[in-house]
């Protein structure tokens, strides 16, 4: 499982830095799944959770969130997806 929590959280940072190009992006919260962020407009998330363990392509698949232009603007906002314990 450690294996796992590892493999995760590499792809995770090598999504961020080196396959995203997104100048302003504002996040707050856990990317639990490799996420690319394309664009020349603004992501705002706040308080959320990319991915959800265990589901089909947790390893191998990659979320994607685009702004295409500069006027495009996506928010996700306050607990969108979070599981309350």
């Amino acid at each position: 499982m450690k294996f796992m929590y590892r493999y995760t959280r590499v792809r995770v940072w090598l999504y961020r830095k080196f396959f995203s190009n997104i100048r302003k992006l504002k996040f707050t919260g856990k990317i639990l799944q490799a996420t690319q962020f394309i664009g020349t407009g603004e992501i705002f998330a706040q308080n959320v959770e990319l991915g959800v363990f265990p589901s089909p392509y947790f390893t191998n698949g990659v979320g994607y969130i685009e702004a295409r232009n500069t006027t495009a603007k996506i928010e996700i906002l306050d607990n969108t997806w979070r599981i309350q314990t």
